[in-house]
């Protein structure tokens, strides 16, 4: 696009120009998402290598890393519009909110395709929302999982301390003991400090 938010430096450029989001009541939420993206990508990582999943390590991190990319473009757009003298738009933070839980899977899915990355990372961008899944995709598995267990520990932007991690068809799907997923958290937590 002209504004260059689908091509990566104009999105790079975006988003760490923090001065474009304009309203520093969302800079939190901006930063949950990032601290989310890279707990759920050490999660991930450490998950694979604890599985026995070694050969694709790197794979589960990048994906988690990338999974809610979508999230950062349609913040970027948004913050772009509301710059725009001949536009008027001043959203809610709850609107902000609806827009990225509803959009950032479809969005980041396009934005990945544009870039041309593998089809592993797009399709865990659009899918890791989806209620059903591929027991055999295990890196989607996996980034669900990961990803889940953030919002249960409250890393990001959505606390869900009612979560079971080991009744989730993802834990089921890869086998993963109750020890492993307690450990996860442990993991997840930790990563935080790094944060």
């Amino acid at each position: 696009s002209e504004d260059g938010f689908w091509d990566k430096r104009g999105f790079y450029q975006h988003v760490t120009d923090t001065r474009v989001f304009g309203v520093e009541a969302n800079a939190d939420k901006v930063g949950l998402g990032a601290v989310a993206a890279v707990g759920t990508a050490i999660g991930a990582q450490w998950l694979a290598k604890e599985q026995g999943f070694t050969a694709i390590a790197h794979e589960a991190f990048t994906a988690s890393l990338l999974h809610d990319v979508g999230k950062l473009l349609l913040f970027a757009v948004m913050a772009s519009l509301r710059k725009k003298p001949d536009v008027k738009v001043n959203p809610s933070n709850d609107f902000i909110l609806e827009v990225l839980d509803n959009f950032h899977s479809e969005y980041g899915y396009m934005l990945l395709k544009t870039w041309n990355l593998p089809e592993n990372y797009c399709v865990v961008a659009r899918d890791h929302h989806q209620e059903t899944q591929d027991t055999d995709h295990v890196l989607l598995l996996m980034v669900r999982l990961v990803n889940m267990a953030c919002h249960k520990i409250g890393i990001g932007l959505k606390h869900e301390p009612d979560v079971i991690l080991a009744a989730t068809p993802e834990a089921n799907a890869m086998g993963i003991s109750e020890i492993t997923l307690a450990n996860l958290e442990i993991k997840l937590e930790c990563s935080q400090l790094l944060a």
